[in-house]
């Protein structure tokens, strides 16, 4: 079952999720998973293939995969050991900064000398971490989105099916109105199906209820609010649309801990 995998973000003004990965040639094919976020993956050392809506691309090193907004994918192993830094976009900050994201696909592999060097810029930033390192970082990863859509954006007859866009609707509408008394009912009147349609649509491509999914985006928008000092915890549960204390208390220890 394809899983979705949302989000949650150490610092909530530094929304960018950045790590070394190491996977060997023994390492089977797993359950697939999807975000909004754009992952971008540069090669090391070996060479992996990746499957994106079950088409396969593999990427060495200095090569970039780019896994485009609500694309299934998965990781497989070529070499006897792949090493590969990830790096992975948040939609929303993108989309903020003017970048689209809703819609867009790229080639899955990128070989571009500037694109390779604003993202060994970002890997340095993030290994040394600087004073002011996160506000380079962010610049350089719209400077890194930017070179993509100016030159690597797929060829629309190419281009495969992703997860239907019914639900990246859905996804997009509760995050945008997650304190809203009948997010879901409005939702469902938004994007003109009945709520049973999309608790079947969530159970197949999100693999949680609609209702699962909406009080994660509260609570992890409510530890954003914490997090960043702007509230204490009785504002952050009302301004994420609970007002029930002791409710958004239990909801937090089970969706945040």
């Amino acid at each position: 079952m394809a899983q979705y995998e949302l989000h949650q973000f150490q610092d909530p003004a530094f929304p960018v999720i950045f790590h070394f990965d190491k996977i060997t040639k023994e390492h089977s094919w797993s359950g697939g998973h999807w975000h909004e976020g754009v992952e971008l993956l540069l090669g090391v050392e070996g060479e992996t293939q990746v499957l994106q809506d079950g088409a396969p691309c593999a990427f060495g090193k200095d090569e970039i995969a780019v896994i485009s907004s609500g694309k299934l994918h998965v990781f497989n192993g070529l070499s006897p050991c792949c090493l590969y830094y990830c790096l992975i976009l948040s939609r929303e900050f993108l989309e903020n900064h003017g970048l689209p994201v809703a819609g867009v696909e790229f080639a899955p592999v990128v070989q571009d000398a500037q694109a390779l060097k604003v993202f060994g810029e970002i890997i340095r930033e993030m290994t040394a971490q600087a004073p002011y390192y996160k506000s380079a970082v962010l610049g350089l990863t719209l400077q890194l989105y930017a070179l993509l859509l100016r030159g690597h954006q797929a060829d629309a007859r190419t281009s495969s099916p992703r997860q239907p866009q019914t639900v990246m609707a859905l996804i997009s509408y509760l995050r945008e109105h997650l304190a809203d008394d009948d997010a879901i009912g409005d939702a469902c009147r938004a994007v003109g199906i009945s709520r049973y349609t999309v608790c079947r649509l969530f159970k197949s491509y999100v693999n949680m209820s609609p209702v699962n999914f909406l009080n994660t985006l509260r609570c992890n928008e409510a530890r954003g609010l914490l997090l960043m000092g702007k509230c204490n915890v009785s504002e952050a549960a009302r301004r994420c649309g609970i007002e029930n204390l002791s409710y958004f208390s239990r909801l937090y220890k089970r969706h945040v801990g």
